[in-house]
């Protein structure tokens, strides 16, 4: 099964993204936690306040919870804006393999 933690931040002013690279390379470095498979930081086209995260995991079974990384992030970036923290599952489509 695969599936998405999605964390977006909109803040007062410019987070730059080296500033999360440092946060998130941080956290990734933490031994002993459950590791996703991708972690990608994406900013929007046209709202340099704004940046979003989106952790990829895949496991044979999930329990819909958002994870210990997703939630230190969470409240990291809190720091800095608004957050909004969502998990999202991926669903087959019909003819896919």
């Amino acid at each position: 099964m695969k599936w998405i933690e999605i964390i977006t931040v909109r803040t007062a002013g410019a987070l730059g993204t080296e500033v999360v690279a440092d946060i998130l390379r941080g956290i990734g470095s933490n031994a002993g936690r459950e590791k996703p498979v991708m972690v990608k930081l994406f900013s929007h086209a046209t709202v340099e306040s704004d940046l979003s995260i989106h952790i990829h995991w895949e496991a044979s079974r999930m329990d819909h919870r958002k994870s210990s990384i997703g939630l230190e992030l969470a409240g990291l970036l809190g720091d800095f804006g608004l957050v909004n923290h969502s998990v999202w599952i991926e669903e087959k489509i019909v003819g896919e393999s």
